[in-house]
């Protein structure tokens, strides 16, 4: 056996060559990953408001189910920060869920901001803070891949410095 050194004396012989297709990517899927399963119920709003929020700070707002241009269906859950808090973490929404230790969940929603400057500063999980800080505009769907740190329910900070509105929806 000897190298190609580029002589047009060298050769090479090749034999057995395969080609498979590649598999289409899949995206992952919704909380948990291992399963799928939604483990927020109604979060859609069809059956009422969900959540409850949490000013502090000198924040004020407001968590309504909004049945004027919803985002899907018929109603979705609007937030509305009419007064600005003196902390980075207020509003705070809080969402029943139950998650196991060291599991990956996707945290999952649809989204239209129709005002301000609209922030989720971080993710509270169980006693455990996931820090994000990421401005949403427009409309589009919001998520994020996180592993519990803890069990037990989940609230959402919002960075309550500006003013904004924004409509969520799964």
């Amino acid at each position: 056996n000897r190298l190609l050194d580029g002589n047009s004396s060298d050769y090479a012989c090749v034999k057995n060559v395969v080609i498979t297709p590649l598999k289409p990517f899949e995206a992952p899927k919704v909380l948990p990953i291992a399963n799928g399963e939604e483990l927020v119920t109604n979060g859609d709003f069809e059956d009422g408001l969900i959540g409850t929020k949490t000013d502090g700070g000198g924040s004020v707002s407001t968590w309504t189910l909004n049945t004027t241009s919803s985002i899907s269906g018929s109603q979705d859950g609007l937030l509305d920060l009419t007064t600005v808090s003196s902390f980075q973490s207020f509003p705070r929404l809080k969402f029943l869920a139950t998650m196991s230790v060291g599991e990956q969940y996707i945290l999952s929603f649809d989204y239209k901001v129709n005002s301000g400057i609209c922030v989720i500063k971080e993710l509270y999980v169980g006693g455990s803070a996931i820090l994000i800080e990421e401005e949403l505009s427009g409309s589009g769907t919001f998520e994020y891949l996180f592993t519990a740190l803890q069990s037990g329910e989940f609230d959402i900070y919002w960075k309550g410095l500006d003013l904004f509105t924004v409509q969520l929806d799964n």
